[in-house]
């Protein structure tokens, strides 16, 4: 019978640093790649897959164990700033979720100012619901960039409109607490009619 590689696309020349999986004396079956058609005991397994099969377990319970303590001490009130637009433009608290990790100019980053990437998702996310036109959703889009320019003293960057860029999501909420950023969150959330909830 002829030697069988597990998964061909793992082999690789000695230069590419990989090793090869163990070769069997038959070709597999068609019922999980077995060469005898039986499911492998965890002993006949080849080593990465019984890496897998035992670290599953342990991940399971350090996740479960996280999960199931006692809530860190976070922030009381906003913790982002794209949240917060979103919220103030009707959006559900899923919605708002999605959109905090562009807080503090993306992902804290200090780039580009994450409340207006968020004001712009959710004008765009509304256009199917509301029935409107490209154009019409294009214009109302530019017409929000050019109110945000013009509170935000046509700066972009979240670390040039607030002077510096934040070393935490903490130190963002803090920011956010003491009035920070408010007017320019009134203005993008007022890009969009608030809807009901």
């Amino acid at each position: 019978m002829q030697a069988y590689d597990w998964d061909l696309r793992l082999r690789r020349t000695p230069n590419q640093g990989r090793r090869t999986l163990p070769r069997t004396e038959q070709p597999p079956s068609p019922r999980l790649g077995c060469p005898d058609g039986e499911l492998r005991t965890r002993s006949s397994r080849p080593e990465p897959v019984r890496r897998v099969v035992d670290y599953a377990p342990v991940a399971f319970e350090e996740i479960e164990a996280a999960v199931s303590g006692p809530a860190p001490n976070g922030p009381a009130g906003p913790v982002s700033c794209a949240a917060v637009v979103a919220k103030k433009m009707g959006q559900s608290d899923r919605h708002a979720a999605m959109a905090a990790g562009f807080a503090g100019g993306i992902g804290l980053s200090g780039g580009a100012c994450g409340a207006l990437g968020a004001a712009i998702w959710i004008i765009e996310m509304t256009r199917g619901e509301a029935g409107e036109s490209y154009d019409a959703v294009n214009a109302r889009a530019g017409e929000t960039i050019e109110s945000f320019l013009i509170e935000s003293d046509y700066e972009f960057e979240c670390s040039a409109i607030v002077g510096r860029k934040f070393e935490s999501a903490e130190d963002h909420a803090c920011h956010l607490q003491t009035g920070g950023c408010s007017k320019l969150i009134d203005v993008l959330a007022g890009s969009l009619p608030a809807r009901p909830r």
